[in-house]
């Protein structure tokens, strides 16, 4: 509501969020979780 109204460029943060996605992926797929597997 409130964050969604402030016109600040949020390109930053999904810019983020997308990269640490992608890294994420990229260490699973190597075999190197962050976070312990849950059983995928």
């Amino acid at each position: 509501a409130d964050m969604q109204q402030k016109k600040e460029p949020v390109q930053d943060d999904s810019d983020l969020d997308r990269k640490r996605r992608e890294t994420e992926a990229l260490l699973q797929s190597i075999g190197i979780s962050p976070e312990p597997p849950l059983g995928t």
